[in-house]
């Protein structure tokens, strides 16, 4: 889920989408579906010439498709083998550390047109640990040991920033990317480990220990009538921000695979003697997390739900009911159904039933939402809703939703959902190509296809102008490099990854794209 405007990623939308649509896009979510055409010849890959900051712009060729193209010329020759383009990707990877390094390091984002830096994730060095699975994953030891260094440095129990603290980008950023390294590094990469440190376990419970401390930061965000958590939290006072007491649908539905995981880590490090306190101690984050969830999956009051599976965008902290009825699969509700089946994934045994509940979402949206542009009936799109009237628009968050249904259908043998989960990636890829540049518009009204009317543009120009000092538009989120680089090089380490996103083969994917080890 993301909730502020975010520009496209450099995005190519196709149908070997299960690898790369696995989260929103913080957006995310969340997220950014980026995914490859079968039958098409494509290059992200720049030209690097400085080391620092100066990079050529990505150039894609055409679809082979009935859809609209665009026009495009590369100067860029085109690698043939996955192995030159995963060295293209690793290479943009280093380059974007490079100048992080050099300008901004400790800090949490890269400012790469003023050459500085922004704290605007508590001063914790969000990039650097939002990354640290992607360099895992890489291979880059240099990286991952002076990634090491860093987190064994920081302090979690108070931001350096003095701003208030987003549980939901905390999470999903911190939380997330410290459980993944864990997992990795305890299994499939142990050897990269083990060539980075001389005692791998000291670093293994350090990842765990911060991972803990940073949660304990945490939890009086659910210290709460209902036990719904606040968002906005002020870490040096220890209070939240009680003057919103609405809690948006995928703030409080996107915690609960990261806080689970961190339970069931931290118990399977206990001793085989623990006593039932320290087993206790150690469930009550995942406890916190799924209290906060029953309410979410258990909609009160009657007629919550707009149609089976299907609720509102925003719930009450204070009594647990939804306050309207207005949602959909994008920015505000939709890694909220994505953690739905994901979370099932992770441990059939305990949440069968939001797996349940996810395909009642994904049917009442097959049989109520989607849409076709005029003219293109064998374009799909999904709608949003409020109540039972069903909007005329689609945002490029929402895009994931296509591999979404395609991991689910995998998973529970469900061909037809696996169908409309290729369609909607379609109706995607026909949005993309019908930009002059190759790059998806943030949202558009479906009826007559129409990008980005002239209202919506100017309700973006003021948020914009509205932002502190336009960083928003000189920065490098922590995203790039721990999501969208990492989804890149898995594509073309398919059939050589050590970590799979396919079901049933031991991992699921954060709406942050961070890999957590099945329990099952």
């Amino acid at each position: 889920m993301r909730l502020l405007f975010r520009p496209p990623v450099l995005s190519v939308v196709g149908l070997s989408s299960i690898l790369l649509t696995l989260t929103t896009a913080q957006s995310t979510t969340r997220n950014d579906a980026v995914c490859l055409n079968n039958n098409a010849t494509t290059s992200l890959l720049p030209t690097f010439n400085n080391p620092l900051l100066q990079i050529t712009a990505f150039n894609t060729t055409s679809f082979n498709t009935t859809s609209p193209t665009h026009n495009t010329t590369s100067n860029t020759t085109l690698p043939l083998t996955n192995a030159a383009k995963k060295a293209h990707i690793v290479a943009a990877f280093r380059h974007s550390w490079s100048a992080y390094i050099a300008h901004a390091w400790g800090h949490d984002t890269l400012l790469p047109i003023s050459r500085t830096h922004f704290d605007n994730h508590n001063g914790w060095g969000v990039t650097i640990i939002d990354s640290l699975d992607t360099a895992i994953m890489m291979g880059l030891d240099d990286i991952v040991a002076k990634q090491l260094e860093w987190i064994e440095s920081v302090d979690f129990t108070t931001s350096k920033s003095g701003q208030m603290c987003s549980l939901f980008e905390t999470s999903i950023r911190y939380l997330g990317g410290l459980l993944a390294a864990y997992d990795l590094l305890q299994g499939p990469y142990r050897d990269l480990l083990d060539r980075v440190s001389e005692d791998p376990e000291a670093k293994l419970r350090m990842l765990l220990r911060q991972a803990k401390s940073l949660a304990d930061t945490l939890t009086f965000a659910f210290d709460t009538p209902t036990g719904i958590p606040y968002n906005w939290l002020d870490l040096r006072t220890r209070r939240a921000e009680e003057l919103r007491d609405v809690a948006l649908l995928a703030e409080a539905g996107t915690l609960i695979l990261e806080w689970t995981r961190l339970s069931d880590a931290l118990l399977s490090a206990l001793p085989s003697n623990a006593t039932e306190a320290e087993k206790a101690a150690c469930r009550k984050y995942a406890e916190l997390a799924l209290k906060a969830q029953e309410h979410l999956v258990n909609p009160q009051p009657d007629g919550a739900e707009v149609w089976p599976g299907l609720v509102g965008g925003k719930v009450s902290i204070e009594d647990g009911e939804f306050m309207n009825t207005v949602g959909g699969w994008g920015s505000g509700s939709d890694s909220f159904y994505e953690y739905l089946i994901k979370t099932s994934l992770y441990s059939p045994s305990r949440f069968s039933g939001f797996g349940k509940r996810w395909i009642q979402a994904v049917e009442s949206t097959a049989k109520h939402l989607l849409i076709h542009p005029h003219g293109h009936p064998e374009v799909t799109m999904v709608a949003g809703y409020a109540g039972e009237e069903v909007g005329g628009s689609m945002t490029h968050l929402a895009c994931f939703m296509g591999g979404n249904w395609i991991l689910g259908g995998v998973a529970l043998n469900r061909s037809d959902v696996v169908s409309w989960g290729e369609k909607v990636v379609e109706g995607c890829r026909f949005v993309y190509n019908s930009s002059a540049t190759g790059l998806g518009a943030e949202d558009w009204t479906v009826g007559e296809f129409t990008f980005l009317p002239e209202a919506e543009v100017e309700d973006v120009e003021v948020d914009l102008e509205g932002l502190d000092e336009g960083w928003r538009m000189d920065g490098m989120e922590s995203w790039w490099m721990g999501e969208t680089l990492k989804y890149l090089y898995l594509i073309f380490e398919f059939g050589e990854e050590r970590v799979s996103v396919k079901p049933g083969e031991g991992w699921v994917f954060t709406t942050e794209g961070h890999p957590l080890r099945v329990v099952g």
